[in-house]
């Protein structure tokens, strides 16, 4: 059921000291209100087939600063590739057969999550998925950049979405998506990593609801462990910093807001996303000058994903 990484890591995640999410608060009864809704949507009818990506459209997206240099050199681990179309939607995956053969089995959830943050927006959705096998960490290197922490971008201006590893690729298409449908408030007065941080935190949200629906885990029990592992891995890229790690971009700002942005939504409502001042909240809340709980040798911030 688990991916490799949650399946190896769950115990250790258990044993650190919890940070408690109450059945009762704000956000855990909005969340088990979207996942009513979800399931409630009508089937999405949708047609798969095989298909031919060319290698120069795969190419030319991965010609920017967001994608890892190495994913072309990886393209002969992931042979199969397919259509999946729905109204006038697609999204064109290349990845191993086995990977497929597990992506169809919740295909329909993934769909209504997709159908759910899109909402009423008539834009169409063109989404690639190349599942190459790189996975994120922190390197020697003292350097973070693309390899560490990106899995794909938005194209703002031609609308599609290019996400190029297999390792948390539902919750970064659902991050994606709202970055596309502009629900990433980015028409906002926000620093890049503000919003960012935000977007990351609304897709972190529906990767849950995603996953509780799959695996029927209470949706309480999920958001506890997710956000304990934020806060380890946030603790983490801090220390990283403070040891003159250099980055490329503001990751340790996005890792700590993101997770300052879950927890006080645990006891605040959403309704006021666009009047918190996020600088302001990134000083206060918790201290991420003590020590990591524990080192999971990766550097992403998504607990929770299947096989």
């Amino acid at each position: 059921m688990w991916s490799d990484f949650t399946q190896n890591n769950l115990n250790k995640l258990q044993k650190i000291e919890k940070i408690h999410v109450d059945k009762d608060s704000y956000i855990i009864k909005k969340a088990k209100n979207d996942r009513n809704n979800i399931i409630n949507l009508p089937n999405i009818k949708y047609n798969i087939k095989e298909t031919k990506i060319p290698y120069e459209t795969i190419e030319e997206y991965c010609n920017s600063p967001w994608v890892y240099d190495e994913v072309l050199n990886t393209l002969n681990t992931i042979t199969n590739e397919y259509l999946i179309e729905w109204d006038n939607n697609k999204i064109y995956i290349k990845c191993t057969f086995k990977k497929f053969e597990e992506i169809k089995k919740r295909l329909n959830i993934f769909l209504k999550i997709i159908t759910y943050i899109k909402g009423n927006n008539e834009l169409d959705i063109l989404i690639y998925l190349i599942l190459t096998p790189l996975k994120k960490y922190i390197t020697n290197d003292k350097k973070i950049d693309a390899e560490n922490i990106n899995s794909g971008y938005t194209h703002i201006v031609d609308n599609y979405i290019f996400i190029w590893r297999e390792e948390e690729f539902e919750k970064v298409t659902f991050h994606e998506l709202i970055h596309l449908f502009k629900h990433d408030h980015r028409h906002h007065n926000f620093d890049n990593f503000e919003h960012e941080a935000i977007t990351d935190f609304k897709a972190v949200y529906y990767n849950l609801i995603y996953i509780s629906i799959l695996t029927r885990r209470k949706i309480v029990t999920l958001f506890n462990l997710e956000l304990t592992f934020m806060f380890n891995q946030a603790k983490m890229i801090n220390n990283l910093v403070n040891n003159n790690i250099k980055l490329i971009s503001p990751a340790d700002k996005y890792f700590i807001l993101k997770y300052k942005i879950f927890k006080y939504y645990m006891s605040n409502p959403l309704d006021d996303i666009n009047e918190i001042n996020y600088i302001k909240l990134l000083d206060e809340l918790d201290d991420f000058t003590e020590t990591v709980h524990t080192n999971f040798y990766s550097s992403r911030m998504t607990f929770f994903e299947l096989i």
